[in-house]
């Protein structure tokens, strides 16, 4: 039994979504690489951004006949890319790095490039045969400190500049941009109202949030999805979920799971045993911005879950709470774990009880062609259309 506990909340761990950089949960401090214009503009279809991922990149695509040329950082060429492909100079100091983020990062905080031969002539190579490439420029590596005119902004502010220079066929050009610094000024935290008489409910803070839900012993609990239709349901017989669901394809899709079309339209599938179950949910999602009054917590707004229960409505309900970063209980990007490992203990300790009540047996996943994906609406479309 106690095995059994301890798997439900290994699995939560694994499960549960990261922590957001600076939406929604608003945990930890950020400073991005933004891209604000490039000079002169390029041609329809040539497109430059700007992407984090391990450390900030520079993606260019340019589906034309006429080669753009990035330059690095001592002036000389570094890629040259077209509609046949990419190239890049094996001769140039930054091409190695530029495929490093960490040698990138380094590269920014020292101002220093590989050593090479002076004046050394250009060595083509191709690298792809596609119109597009990403790089860890070092040039647009936010910087390792703070300045100080940062230590009390409370908005997003510009704390540096950066330049790229390129040239489209004979044209000589500029990337600029700026590094936003984008401060830890409070979170948001999903409350769960008083639940149900018999029901168990424990909300799952995280990027996208969810809701953990037990119980009650002996009735049937059908919860309805984001288009009003039956979601999931707990009885006697466990936990079951409607594959149809948007809320299932949402949920599936946030958590990085594949969704098995092979289960569309065959109504309830069972998902296991045990008479509770945990799901993400952008009802539940906190507002795009922080609220007007920072530094004042409060509601930030409200949600309801329809649900019934032996098919008498009832509805979940509680808030998004915006809390100060000035406050004393303002889960910092450490405490944001304590947050998720107080909600797995209750999960644990609600399913402990729950399996004392009724001896429930070891829970069986749906069944289905793995990685069998629907082309159904996104969590990404779902945030777009509201």
């Amino acid at each position: 039994m106690v095995a059994c506990v301890l798997a439900v909340v290994v699995t939560a761990l694994v499960v549960l979504p990261p922590l957001a950089p600076r939406a929604a949960a608003h945990e930890r401090t950020d400073v991005e690489a933004v891209l604000d214009n490039v000079s002169p503009p390029l041609p329809a279809g040539v497109d430059v951004m700007t992407t984090p991922s391990v450390a900030e990149e520079l993606v260019v695509t340019n589906p034309t006949a006429t080669p753009l040329t990035v330059l690095g950082g001592d002036g000389t060429p570094l890629l040259r890319l077209d509609a046949s492909g990419v190239q890049a100079n094996l001769s140039s100091p930054d091409w190695l790095p530029s495929n490093d983020p960490e040698g990138a990062a380094s590269g920014a905080r020292t101002g220093a490039t590989e050593s090479t031969t002076p004046g050394a002539p250009p060595r083509w190579e191709v690298v792809s045969g596609d119109d597009s490439w990403a790089w860890f420029d070092a040039r647009i590596q936010p910087p390792a400190e703070l300045p100080p005119s940062a230590s009390h902004a409370t908005r997003p502010t510009t704390i540096g500049r950066w330049q790229v220079p390129v040239a489209y066929g004979s044209r000589a050009g500029l990337l600029r941009g700026r590094f936003q610094y984008e401060p830890v000024v409070g979170s948001f935290r999903v409350v769960v109202n008083a639940a149900p008489a018999g029901m168990i409910v424990s909300p799952l803070q995280g990027r996208l949030p969810g809701l953990f839900v037990a119980g009650p012993v002996g009735r049937t609990i059908v919860v309805r999805g984001l288009d009003g239709g039956p979601f999931l349901r707990l009885g006697p017989g466990g936990a079951d979920v409607d594959p149809s669901s948007p809320s299932w394809v949402i949920d599936r899709q946030a958590r990085g799971l594949p969704v098995q079309a092979s289960l569309l339209g065959r109504g309830w599938v069972h998902l296991s045993d045990q008479v509770s179950v945990a799901w993400l949910d952008p009802r539940l999602d906190a507002p795009p911005s922080p609220p007007n009054h920072l530094r004042q917590s409060g509601v930030a707004r409200r949600w309801s879950i329809p649900m019934d229960a032996d098919a008498q409505p009832l509805t979940l309900t509680g808030t998004i709470e915006w809390i100060p970063s000035s406050s004393a209980h303002t889960p910092s990007s450490a405490s944001g774990m304590v947050w998720i490992v107080v909600g797995l203990v209750a999960m644990a300790v609600a399913l402990l009880i729950l399996l004392v009540a009724r001896r429930l047996g070891r829970g069986s996943g749906p069944s289905g062609q793995k990685g069998d994906r629907l082309p159904l609406r996104t969590y990404a479309q779902h945030q777009e259309a509201t």
